[in-house]
């Protein structure tokens, strides 16, 4: 991928309609906020104010709660938490969007926590990603997370200038479910899974690099080829499918799913 063909983010930046702005957070980003520590994080919205996708998909309002961990859930607004490594270090230009696990219920906050506090120091701006959760027994495939990811990818290439990012060094990061989601985006990145809404929907949400820990649902009852919009064996091409780098320990009971993949990279000669 060329830094050329993210020439359209001039006129995005312009023109857009629809521009992205720091903005409030919501009583439980506040608690997210919180529980990573005293930095405030630049907030994006991933959908315009007024739009459907705004919406919690069980009509319930959003919460996050704190047991062993923080968990949030009835997912609305949903948005980037942005962190970009602190002024006394050298920014690197690498971006890093991860996708919290949860089952597709919730989303846990501590892997993104801990994650930003690793790659912070080495310059690495870290952005957690608030996508749709619960489930929804209307959306199979998981359309509204990967439609989230996919917008999410998109914007944050579109703030690359102001957070002094490189577009070709933003990737996607996921553990557990959100590792699903985060190789559904790697896989299916040139798969619209929302109508376009503005100009930025004009800029590649494929990511530069996907890294998976521990990810579920690889595998299931029945052949994937045959379920809508989930990743497919069939479409990871060593032109089309960013390098993936995955993480699985001996007893996860998931590991089968994530060693099927990684034979279907090898044969595919993917990175």
């Amino acid at each position: 991928m060329q830094f050329w063909r993210f020439l359209p983010l001039l006129a995005v930046l312009a023109t857009s309609a629809h521009a992205q702005s720091p903005t409030k957070p919501t009583a439980s980003e506040q608690k997210v906020i919180d529980f990573y520590g005293d930095r405030q994080p630049l907030i994006l919205r991933l959908w315009p104010e007024g739009s459907k996708r705004n919406q919690s998909r069980n009509g319930k309002a959003e919460t996050a709660e704190l047991t062993n961990q923080l968990r949030l859930t009835n997912t609305e607004s949903p948005s980037l938490l942005v962190y970009p490594p602190s002024a006394d270090v050298e920014n690197t230009g690498a971006a890093m969007i991860f996708c919290p696990g949860g089952a597709y219920s919730i989303l846990a906050m501590s892997n993104p926590k801990e994650f930003t506090e690793w790659m912070n120091p080495l310059g690495v701006t870290v952005a957690t990603l608030k996508y749709h959760v619960p489930r929804s027994k209307d959306d199979p495939d998981h359309l509204d997370p990967l439609a989230d990811a996919q917008r999410a990818m998109r914007l944050l290439r579109a703030h690359a200038g102001k957070l002094k990012l490189d577009p070709d060094k933003i990737g996607i990061v996921g553990s557990s479910a959100g590792g699903h989601l985060a190789m559904n985006l790697c896989v299916n990145h040139d798969q619209p899974a929302y109508d376009k809404i503005d100009e930025h929907d004009t800029i590649s949400s494929r990511p530069a690099f996907g890294m998976l820990y521990y990810p579920a649902y690889l595998t299931a009852s029945k052949p994937l080829l045959e379920a809508g919009k989930s990743w497919h064996p069939n479409r990871i091409t060593a032109e089309n499918t960013p390098p993936l780098f995955v993480t699985i320990n001996g007893d996860d009971g998931f590991r089968t799913g994530s060693l099927r993949a990684l034979m279907e990279w090898q044969k595919a000669k993917l990175p």
